[in-house]
């Protein structure tokens, strides 16, 4: 792989951290929200994690949508 950059140069993309964020704060409350549901997977069983996951999926669309002006769900 041939990277242009120096080896000691820091990444252009952040690096996720152990909660698989780059370690910044979202600035909308609602997708901070949403993202600290995450950590609290650990003391869900298996079972329920994709209706945490589906949760935490539609507060990130509901957010995206409000901040877009628009419903993400009408195909127009």
């Amino acid at each position: 792989m041939d990277d242009a950059r120096p080896p000691d140069a820091p990444s252009p993309h952040p690096t996720p951290d152990a909660t698989g964020t780059s370690g910044e704060s979202p600035t909308d409350p609602r997708v901070a929200a949403a993202l600290d549901r995450l950590p609290s997977l650990d003391d869900v069983p298996v079972e329920e994690h994709p209706a945490v996951y589906a949760a935490v999926h539609g507060d990130l669309r509901d957010a995206l949508a409000d901040a877009a002006g628009r419903d993400i769900t009408d195909p127009a």
